[in-house]
């Protein structure tokens, strides 16, 4: 019998403690809620988790991939619905095209090793099987492109070149949300992903689903399994994802961050109807056509009682965001507190919050439930909510500085028109603004114009004409070569590849509207080229556009510019992730709308009543020989060897016949039996 002594117990908890702390290596998980003038509500979710030698939570399937492939950077989005920004305002990341959008870059080491496709094509196989999705039909050389200026180098001169890749008719579902929770560390246990209510997430107006993998220094990692998979796992969690015990890896840090960065986004917008407790108003809509803003809470949106802190995580941040225009309305006075801005006569958020943000964009209220609500207590769960005392009149959304969008024109059946319209906002600065700086762009950049690039993708089957391209700005005719920065055109060479339009203008900074016009031929596709709902369209993909400044005085829509705590102790300003990351996007990418064409399709039933028939004249044949070879001699017969020569004779009858009317309707048959009596010499040939 053993004996358990106190000492041994207080050794116990120092090593529990210890490996509490080892876990937590850079994990975080924080949720941002907005509330939309149309009444409609933002939710945001950003999750964020980093690989260092002491790690124990960063997922093993991310940890496999950065080991077998030489990736250095990918990002990866699943899009379902549209972006409005003239309802919404802008959006807090780089919203992708619908469907599933892939771009990555790989060490210039691997790119002279092997094949750059090769890579890719790899990479697209894992993120396929990764995450339940056909991301590895991206593989094919028809749905990839290697764009020169659509994307920066992160490290200048290094000779790496991105790919990209698109599928817009790839579905969004459960099956893409299951795997993209297991990379968590929590799951979907605790923390935050408790929130995430199937109905309401596929429900929503806007679905958006981001990771972005990051990769700083090079890695040398061998693995080998793990032996003992039953260790223990503390918070209950016995199944969630970490490294090998076993795993010895050589890292050389070029400082003391982490090797690579997971981040992980989620982004909706959840429409009223959507809203789990009932209220009083029962439609958005009034009678007279006015919208009604709901309360706003963690109960309305989820059907969840509140939330609790992950145990694995480094800290757990709540935020909502009250945009400028709602707190102008609220009509403050200009002596007014940093918490009258949250708790007026308009609104007020409740509890207090840890911490109030300020911003260009608004004011944010930050709860920090690491603190205050750890994990493991359901009697802690926090709940905030913002309670709506007036219904604001004159809110709107902010007006976002370029508004994109691409459609077909022309009515021919064989030809069409790729039009890409543009409108820049005037109330906005007429510069626009970037992450890039001037050693990471080899074009020139002038500050007084806008300067942008254009990165369009085109499949093989619509040629595009480019010597009709041309470009009309502010509904004047302009040449293209007094505009062109740099340019990069290539036409698809067939079946299986892809055309690729990339072009810098440099505008005016005056401009406020660009049309690009470029007109395309529409293929005709055999039965096999088409899709499985060939009568639904086909797609061309969003275009891609990417603005060029390199003005470090201009403040973006999220740029944070102040920070005013309570009470409560909150770390510093560069911790909260997601208001970090709102200050550094500057909406440098943007992409527009997608456009749907109709191609010829031939008569789908043709196959169809081929294959009838066909198998009717097989059947017929089969069935005489059959009858023919099994027929009973007559009994009048006497002789049983002239029976078996006539059933030969039929049978050679019947081939004969059915040999013949082949041979007659088949021209590749006949080509066939002409090219073998050409090669036994018996004829010449022609």
């Amino acid at each position: 019998m053993y004996h358990v002594t106190p000492m041994a117990i207080g050794l116990h908890l120092v090593c529990i403690a210890l490996l509490l702390n080892l876990i937590k290596a850079g994990s975080t998980e924080e949720l941002m809620v907005q509330p939309l003038p149309d009444g409609t509500t933002l939710v945001h979710f950003h999750f964020t988790s980093k690989l260092v030698s002491t790690d124990n939570t960063f997922p093993r399937a991310i940890q496999s991939l950065i080991a077998s492939l030489p990736v250095t950077e990918l990002e990866l989005a699943f899009v379902h619905g549209r972006w409005f920004s003239e309802r919404w305002g802008p959006p807090p990341m780089s919203v992708a095209s619908p469907g599933a959008t892939l771009r990555a870059r790989f060490s210039p080491a691997a790119e002279q090793a092997k094949p750059l496709m090769s890579a890719w094509g790899n990479l697209t196989h894992t993120l396929s099987g990764l995450f339940c999705s056909s991301l590895n039909t991206m593989a094919d050389a028809s749905q990839v492109a290697v764009p020169l200026h659509a994307f920066d180098p992160v490290v200048p001169g290094d000779g790496s070149n991105w790919l990209f890749g698109n599928l817009p008719r790839e579905a969004v579902c459960t099956e893409n949300l299951t795997p993209w929770l297991k990379l968590l560390p929590c799951q979907d246990r605790q923390g935050l992903t408790q929130l995430m209510d199937r109905p309401t997430l596929y429900g929503a107006s806007f679905h958006a689903m981001n990771v972005h993998l990051a990769v700083h220094t090079q890695k040398n990692n061998t693995c080998s399994p793990d032996s003992a998979s039953g260790s223990s796992c503390p918070s209950g969690i016995h199944d969630a994802p970490s490294s090998s015990s076993q795993c010895k890896s050589s890292v050389v840090h070029d400082d003391a961050s982490a090797a690579a960065t997971l981040t992980q986004m989620l982004t909706l917008v959840l429409r009223p109807e959507q809203l789990h407790k009932a209220d009083e108003t029962t439609s958005s809509f009034t009678q007279l056509g006015k919208i009604v803003h709901r309360d706003v809470d963690l109960q309305r949106l989820f059907n969840a009682p509140g939330v609790a802190a992950c145990s694995r995580a480094d800290h757990t941040y709540i935020y909502f965001h009250l945009s400028r225009p709602l707190v102008s309305e609220a009509q403050l006075h200009s002596k007014a507190t940093e918490l009258q801005t949250v708790d007026n006569k308009l609104y007020s958020v409740a509890p207090t919050p840890d911490a109030i943000v300020r911003s260009a964009s608004g004011v944010f209220a930050v709860w920090n439930v690491t603190a205050a609500h750890p994990a493991g207590r359901s009697e802690q769960c926090l709940q905030p909510s913002i309670t709506w005392h007036q219904q604001p009149e004159q809110w709107k959304a902010l007006n976002p500085p370029v508004q994109a969008q691409q459609y077909v024109a022309g009515r021919a059946g064989d030809s069409g028109t790729l039009v890409l319209q543009l409108h820049f906002n005037p109330a906005a600065k007429a510069k626009l603004a970037s992450s890039s700086s001037p050693q990471q762009s080899d074009l020139p950049v002038d500050a007084e114009t806008k300067q942008f690039c254009i990165f369009q993708m085109v499949p093989w089957y619509f040629r595009l004409l480019f010597h009709t391209m041309h470009l009309q700005v502010d509904g004047k005719v302009v040449y293209l070569d007094d505009v062109l920065l740099a340019h990069h055109l290539e036409p698809a060479e067939g079946p299986g590849t892809t055309g690729l339009i990339e072009l810098c203008l440099s505008l005016p900074a005056t401009t406020s509207s660009a049309v690009l016009r470029i007109s395309f031929q529409k293929a005709f596709l055999t039965v096999f080229d088409h899709p499985p709902d060939a009568h639904r369209g086909f797609d061309i993909p969003a275009a891609l556009l990417t603005f060029l400044d390199t003005s470090t005085e201009h403040q973006g829509p999220w740029n944070v510019t102040q920070q005013v705590k309570s009470d409560r102790s909150i770390p510093k300003l560069e911790d909260f992730h997601i208001l970090h990351h709102l200050a550094h996007f500057k909406g440098q990418h943007l992409y527009t709308t997608g456009a749907l064409v109709a191609l010829p399709t031939p008569d789908f039933s043709m196959p169809y009543n081929v294959c009838c028939m066909t198998c009717t004249v097989l059947a017929i044949y089969i069935l005489g020989v059959m009858s023919i070879v099994f027929e009973k001699p007559d009994s009048g017969v006497a002789s049983t060897k002239a029976a078996k020569k006539k059933q030969v004779l039929k049978v050679v009858v019947l081939f004969v016949c059915f040999g013949s009317a082949a041979f007659a309707f088949d021209k590749s048959l006949q080509r066939q039996v002409e090219q073998m009596l050409v090669d036994l010499g018996l004829i010449q040939e022609q």
